[in-house]
């Protein structure tokens, strides 16, 4: 079925069947427009017809908008206080075009001169508030904040007036509204009339607000484990809450948005935060030094180093004396068979090449010829002497590597090797089991406690002057695709047991500045270390996991712990279009308390009014005890307000001033979708 009407020029139209009178005159209108006083007259006419439906769309919108809008300002509330601001800010500018708007809409109608008026008079400006505020992407729950907020500047109109009277002055406002959103101020008018006896709707009021369970909408993707660890890690600090939850929003709000209003407490919260996260990182150094009071910690370890080699030493060389004593003692001396051998094996490969036999080192060239002449394998030595030649055979080696000569080096290590045969062949011939028994365990003391002191990295500090300075980040290499821990751990092994804590201190130590904690640069430090390493430098596994979590901790405060150590130069100050915002609706609440001198008080007062308002909501931001509790919820995984509660609230908000608030700005952004349409 369809709806059949006459046009203007006699012929006819069709509409599907349902559609409201008031859209059918304005497609006839759009396509035939009437000028004069006629066609102010369709105009009444049609914002008359467009009245009750608007009201009833409104009314079947405003239930799903009052919860989204609700939910946002919970969730987010700054975005909700921006919506509602920045929507009296367009009816402000609105109000400002008016007259042009109307000189302009009467020129339409063809009346004499309206063109020419309209010239000289102000456009509606445009700030830019939306794209400034970050509302120029629209999300759930905005349509409802931002109509409410364009229509608080006219709500005041006939308030408190009784009968007939006041009825017609607050549909009056609304009708005031709607000509400052260049709509039919008619519509607006009825609607708001309307609003009033329409016995239940939804407001967007307090009690909404409290119907929704914070718990369950600030809860974000972080699984119940991940919640309640970051609760533990930030226990007794100020982090904000959005760290906390993982709400990029909040934490953005806290961060950059309350730290520009004056008088918020925003600021002065993130830098007693910082002040917390250092003094913990502090007390932490204090628990890994154990008491510790050395200033100089690496040069500490360096000496620890270089007495626990000489202790090393002392011991090998007192069991190497038992043996001695015991070979003097049963007559045995140590044969040189196998190094006459290897040292003349050696000289005829250097003899068969005239080239090799020119660049080879002379004193090696000389010692081959002394211990491979024919007389040498005759030669007999006692165990001390042999085992001295053995370790200076040993340091010949390891100078010419050091020194770049490697074939020179090869050939000591040879004759060492040949020689230490020669001392076991020769042992082990005596038939002297006490002998055997006490060079054995000379033996393998050397090789488990002193050999290691000659390793290149080790030798370097143990016996050579290595600078103390650099001797924990030559054995702590920190990256972050390997985990060098055996290095390490050939450092540690070395030291005494009462030592060894030192090393670990003194690498988290590279993170105090002139005396002072940079919790920033204890976090890269840890964070740059395998977990292997962790193990081996901090055994105590309840120390690892405290370190851990401060590392956790300091992630979650970067922005704070920035400010402390790095202080931003001059204000942080208001963007100009939020500024004149909040001047706007502080000039109007003023004007229309106190007359142009409470106008301009309010305009200077209203950043720093919003400042004051706000500093409850940076104290819950801010709080552990609300964190504490919001969080304990959320891990209670509270579900959704029932049916029964959301009835209640519908029923506890029935109020026709909150619904002429609510329903005429959604009314009227229907009612242009349709226009639009």
């Amino acid at each position: 079925m369809t709806i059949t009407v006459e046009l203007p020029n006699g012929n006819t139209a069709s509409f599907p069947d349902g559609t409201d009178k008031a859209t059918i005159l304005k497609a006839i209108e759009k396509k035939f427009p009437t000028t004069g006083m006629r066609g102010v007259a369709a105009d009444v006419e049609r914002g008359i017809a467009a009245a009750p439906g608007a009201l009833v769309r409104a009314l079947k919108e405003l239930p799903g908008q009052a919860l989204a809008s609700g939910k946002q300002a919970v969730t987010h509330p700054v975005r909700a206080v921006e919506n509602v601001l920045a929507g009296a800010g367009e009816s402000l500018e609105g109000l400002v075009g008016l007259p042009k708007a109307v000189a302009q809409y009467a020129g339409a109608k063809g009346l004499p001169g309206a063109q020419t008026v309209a010239g000289y008079l102000p456009s509606t400006p445009d700030v830019g508030l939306e794209k400034e505020l970050g509302l120029d992407v629209p999300q759930a729950g905005d349509p409802l904040l931002r109509g409410v907020g364009g229509f608080l500047p006219f709500e005041g109109i006939g308030r408190g007036a009784a009968g007939v009277s006041g009825a017609l002055q607050r549909a009056g406002g609304a009708g005031l509204y709607g000509a400052a959103q260049q709509q039919n101020p008619l519509t607006a008018a009825l609607l708001g009339g309307l609003a009033e006896g329409v016995p239940a709707a939804v407001g967007a009021g307090g009690r909404a607000i409290r119907g929704l369970r914070p718990s369950r909408f600030l809860r974000g993707q972080l699984s119940p484990e991940e919640l309640a660890r970051n609760l533990e890690v930030t226990r007794g600090t100020q982090t904000g809450l959005g760290d906390v939850i993982d709400s990029p929003a909040l934490k953005r709000r806290l961060e950059n948005v309350f730290t520009r209003l004056p008088l918020s407490g925003a600021t002065e919260a993130m830098q007693q935060t910082a002040n917390q996260v250092r003094d913990r990182g502090e007390t932490l150094l204090t628990q890994l030094g154990k008491g510790h009071e050395g200033t100089n910690l690496e040069s500490e370890i360096q000496e620890a180093l270089k007495k626990a080699h000489a202790d090393a030493l002392k011991e090998g060389e007192q069991k190497y004396t038992e043996a001695n004593k015991l070979a003097d003692a049963n007559n045995i001396k140590i044969g040189r068979s196998n190094l006459q051998q290897k040292a003349l094996d050696a000289l005829n490969e250097i003899n068969e090449s005239p080239e090799l036999e020119r660049t080879v080192a002379r004193p090696l060239i000389k010692d081959l010829k002394f211990y491979g002449a024919p007389e040498a394998s005759l030669r007999e030595e006692k165990l001390k002497t042999s085992n001295i030649l053995k370790g200076k055979l040993g340091d010949l080696a390891s100078k010419n590597y050091q020194d770049g000569n490697k074939f020179e080096s090869r050939i000591y290590g040879k004759l060492k090797k040949t020689l230490h045969q020669d001392i076991k062949d020769s042992i082990s011939s005596a038939n002297v089991p006490k002998l055997q028994e006490a060079y054995q365990d000379a033996e393998k003391f050397h090789g488990e406690k002193v050999a290691p002191f000659e390793e290149k990295d080790i030798a370097k500090y143990a016996r050579r002057g290595g600078d103390p300075d650099l001797i924990v980040n030559a054995f702590l290499k920190r990256s972050k695709v390997s985990d060098r821990a055996n290095l390490l751990s050939r450092l540690l092994h070395k030291l005494p047991e009462n030592k060894k804590d030192l090393v670990a201190l003194a690498y988290y130590k590279q993170a105090v500045d002139e005396g002072s904690l940079n919790p920033l640069k204890l976090k890269s430090l840890h964070k740059s270390l395998g977990p292997r390493q962790k193990e081996i430098l901090i055994p105590d596994k309840a120390m690892r996991q405290d370190l851990d979590n401060y590392t956790k901790l300091v992630e979650k405060n970067t922005d704070p712990l920035n400010l402390m150590f790095n202080p931003r130069t001059g204000e942080r100050v208001l963007t100009p279009a939020v500024r004149h915002m909040l001047q706007s609706a502080g000039a109007l609440g003023g004007g229309a308390v106190g007359g142009l001198p409470g106008a301009l008080a309010g305009a200077y007062a209203a950043p720093a009014a919003l400042g004051v308002l706000s500093r409850p909501l940076v104290s819950a931001l801010t709080s552990p005890a609300v964190r504490e509790r919001l969080v304990r919820k959320m891990l209670k995984n509270e579900q959704t307000p029932t049916e029964d509660s959301i009835l209640n609230l519908v029923k506890s908000l029935i109020n026709a001033r909150k619904l002429r608030a609510a329903a005429v700005p959604l009314g009227m952004q229907d009612q242009n979708n349709k226009d639009n349409r």
